[in-house]
């Protein structure tokens, strides 16, 4: 269904990406060398020995990479970057027919910084998605690497520095161009990795952070992306790297005869090749580590958008048993917090609505599936559930839930309430003055909550007990100020 790829990507080499770029390469797509140099030495005396697909020295490091001294840091610059990334990945959609729902996902990892996993059968575009991804990028180092079963650990975070071994300081590692310190890596084809390396892998992955021979390294990778085969049920050591990737998507189906001519189109001019983006449409990689910060503190998230998103997932998870590919764990639903608020940032705005819940279609089930389809009517359903004083109902009872935790620690601590907090307060019971702030009040002010969807009328319920457990924690009486116990 997808444009054919050209060459394979170059296996365990990092670049800093210029427009203009291609890396060398041989008829089988493969770099002709690749070492690691000893800095003591001249390069005439570094011998590389064979690890896996790749030429390497045990110890040293890789040249330094050039870099454009012309080049000048731009400011970040929210509208620019959304501009940037609509243009290039709108080329993208031209080069690689019928991959709309790859690429937004594509867009939504890049900007929160999570990885992605494109799976696949052969010929489906997967290794060309890879190297086109990679033009779109400015000041970035970019780690592409192909795994095979012989490449250790060493092909991914650079091989032990051998002076340093010899002096008795082990499981010294040379992580220059490693995959520790690349900005975006492009992994291709790593199923069949040897087990340590995948091990290694993993670790990457998961918090950013590993520790090699009792040594902690510090991650700097923003985003991975990978695209692999993976046929039949994985082992365990393969499963859990395929975990770490929070957002997947399946390239493969049926073509028809317009998507296909449209492909044909697309190969005659590019021939399987990456195709350079203008300069002008690049991202550099600070922007997008920015916009992770930015989106965090600028974007707000009203509850009632997080009361619509439970109630989807709880409906999602319903279909688990009967129906493979519902399994949705709390770290995912948690994190597809950061998908809302990118999704309001794409659209330009502020505020996280309803409306974002529908972009959880690319995220939370494997896109290019069934489950995708089945997820997005969900959403649809989710996202126009509740009309506007539903969620004013919705948004109260959850701040008087927040706001009964904190009086609960504020008795506890024996703190004073910032008069923020209390005017907050004051304002969600319709109180006018801090004497009826008690937990008779704050039950009088949800029981007048009343709606007919049962949704709410279950969350006024739950917050009764929250109101409950609060006062029992306490020991306090219907009538005591909470104010005065402060």
């Amino acid at each position: 269904m997808f444009c054919i790829s050209g060459a394979e990507l170059n296996p365990g080499t990092t670049d800093r990406h210029e427009p203009s770029d291609i890396d060398p390469i041989d008829s089988s797509g493969f770099p002709t060398e690749y070492f690691r140099f000893d800095p003591s030495r001249s390069s005439s005396e570094a011998t590389p020995i064979q690890i896996g697909s790749i030429e390497q020295t045990i110890s040293g490091s890789l040249p330094k990479l050039e870099q454009n001294p012309n080049q000048q840091s731009e400011s970040f610059d929210p509208t620019d970057l959304r501009s940037r990334l609509s243009r290039s990945f709108d080329r993208m959609r031209e080069l690689i027919i019928g991959a709309d729902p790859v690429l937004r996902q594509n867009t939504l990892a890049l900007l929160t910084g999570k990885h992605q996993l494109v799976t696949g059968p052969t010929g489906e575009a997967k290794t060309f998605l890879l190297r086109q991804l990679a033009e779109i990028f400015d000041r970035t180092n970019i780690f592409r690497i192909t795994l095979t079963g012989t490449d250790r650990e060493d092909a991914l975070v650079g091989g032990i520095v051998m002076e340093r071994w010899l002096k008795g300081e082990r499981g010294v590692r040379n992580t220059t161009d490693s995959i520790i310190e690349c900005d975006i890596a492009l992994i291709n084809e790593f199923r069949d990795a040897h087990p340590r390396t995948l091990r290694v892998l993993n670790d990457v992955l998961n918090e950013r952070e590993l520790r090699l021979a009792g040594r902690p390294y510090r991650v700097k990778l923003h985003s991975a992306i990978a695209c692999t085969e993976v046929n039949g049920d994985p082992p365990e050591n393969l499963r859990a790297v395929l975990d770490r990737f929070q957002l997947k998507a399946h390239l493969a189906g049926k073509t028809s005869v317009d998507d296909q001519l449209a492909i044909d189109l697309a190969y005659v001019k590019h021939h399987g090749q990456p195709v350079p983006i203008p300069k002008r449409d690049q991202i550099p990689i600070d922007w997008l580590r920015q916009t992770s910060t930015y989106i965090w503190q600028e974007t707000a998230l009203p509850n009632h958008v997080l009361f619509a998103k439970d109630l989807l997932f709880n409906r999602w998870r319903e279909g688990e048993e009967q129906l493979p590919g519902h399994f949705l764990s709390k770290r995912a639903a948690t994190g597809s917090i950061d998908i809302l608020k990118a999704s309001a940032f794409l659209a330009n705005r502020n505020v996280v609505t309803l409306e974002d819940i529908q972009t959880l279609q690319y995220t939370i089930p494997v896109v290019g599936t069934p489950n995708q389809h089945e997820f997005a009517a969900l959403a649809r359903e989710a996202a126009t559930l509740f009309d506007k004083s539903e969620c004013a109902k919705i948004d109260r009872l959850i701040d008087i839930r927040q706001a009964v935790s904190e009086l609960e620690q504020g008795v506890r601590d024996g703190k004073r309430y910032e008069a923020s907090f209390l005017e907050k307060v004051m304002t969600l019971l319709h109180l006018t003055s801090t004497g009826r702030l008690t937990f008779r009040g704050l039950r009088d002010a949800v029981v007048k909550i009343d709606s007919e969807q049962t949704a709410i009328r279950d969350l006024r319920k739950s917050t009764l007990a929250v109101i409950e457990h609060a006062q029992k924690r306490i020991d306090y009486q219907d009538e005591q100020n909470l104010f005065l116990g402060a």
